[in-house]
Formats: C-alpha cells, structure tokens, sequence
C-alpha cells in the first residue's frame, strides 16, 4: 500500500491523462500554456517549434511568445490524430488529443525561470559570437559556467520529461500501444518538430511584417 501511494505521485508527473482528458485538459493545457508564455516574453525564452526551448533577446511582442504555444499544440495535434486514425481501432476525438497535449506540455513552464539574471542568453550570446557570426566573445565567468551547465541539463530533462508525457497522452487518447504506438509516436513528433519550425519563422515573421 505505502508503494502504491509513493508511485502515485510520480505517475501523475508523467502520466496524468487517465484522470485528466477532454475539455478539462484542454482549459488546463492552454491556460499553462498561456501563463508560461507571460513569462517566456519577460525572460526572453523562445520554443519556436515543438521540442524547442532557446534564449535570446529579441525584437518581438508578446504575442509572438503566445502564438508560439499555440502553433506548437495545434501542430503536433494535428499530426497525432491523423496518426492515431491510422493506428488504431479505436474511435478517436480531437478534443481529446489536443487536450491532452496541450496538457502534456506543462513542464515548459519551468524553462522560463532557467534564464533568470539571463545566464542561458548570454551562453547563447557567446555561442554566436564564437561560432556563427565571428563576432567578439563575450565574457563568462567560471560561476556562469557552473549555472549554464546545471541549466542545460535542466532543459534536456524537461524536454524529456515533455516527450514522456507526450507520449503517454497519445497513448491514452488514441487508445493504442506497443510498437505501432512508438514508431507512430516518434514519426508524428519529428514531422511536427520541422512543420513547427517552418510555421512559427513564417506567421511570426509576417505579422511583425504586418504591424509594422
């Protein structure tokens, strides 16, 4: 018994879609989604494409860091259902995928956060100087080396964390598993990680365009 309550909790961390689906997911999802990207606009974090987390100052409004969040979840959305209709046997609703992944999408919340005192902006500051743009390098100090690292690992993991809950909640909400779930998972996930690219640097480039 004492097991059981102690896995509780971790289950829900990556797992939490058989208690929270459809409607309920979907207001829960976006409403992170919406508060993490307040933050993403004051702490200059970027996740132009599905798996995506980057910093950097910019030019952009707010609602360049919303419409991120949007086009992220409706993309890998779109791609999961059709790959779900394809896989499984099941009677599938979008509702309950795009709830589902906007929900599976709260621990971008934490990457904000990572760029306080804009640490991880000036690695990426010093990483365009050093090798893309041959510009002077900026210095960083041996106690910034020491947070860019903890940072970094910090952001891998929530990635992975984001990737699991991904997963799970296609599972549950196209009712299919094993090897059919994987490969279809993994195919949906990289076409969605190129298609988010594409149309966030598109859209956001054209309204910047169009309110100018």
């Amino acid at each position: 018994m004492k097991n059981n309550n102690l896995n509780k909790p971790v289950s829900l961390l990556i797992n939490p879609f058989n208690l929270i689906a459809g409607t309920k997911s979907l207001l829960i999802g976006f409403s992170i989604i919406v508060i993490t990207s307040v933050f993403a606009y004051y702490f200059n974090t970027h996740f132009n494409g599905v798996l995506d987390i980057k910093y950097g100052d910019t030019d952009l409004k707010y609602y360049n860091f919303l419409l991120y969040g949007i086009i992220n979840v409706v993309t890998i959305s779109v791609l999961l259902y059709f790959s779900g209709l394809i896989v499984s046997k099941s009677s599938i609703r979008f509702i309950d995928v795009i709830g589902t992944q906007a929900l599976a999408r709260y621990p971008l919340f934490i990457a904000p956060f990572l760029n306080a005192g804009a640490v991880m902006e000036k690695f990426a500051s010093f990483m365009m100087g050093k090798y893309v743009s041959n510009t002077e390098v900026i210095e960083i100090l041996w106690f910034q080396w020491v947070l860019i690292g903890l940072f970094l690992t910090a952001t891998i993991i929530l990635i992975i964390w984001m990737i699991v809950l991904m997963y799970n909640a296609y599972c549950v909400s196209s009712n299919v598993r094993g090897n059919r779930a994987v490969i279809s998972f993994i195919i949906a996930l990289l076409l969605a990680e190129a298609v988010s690219i594409f149309l966030n640097i598109y859209f956001n480039y054209n309204i910047i365009n169009l309110l100018n």
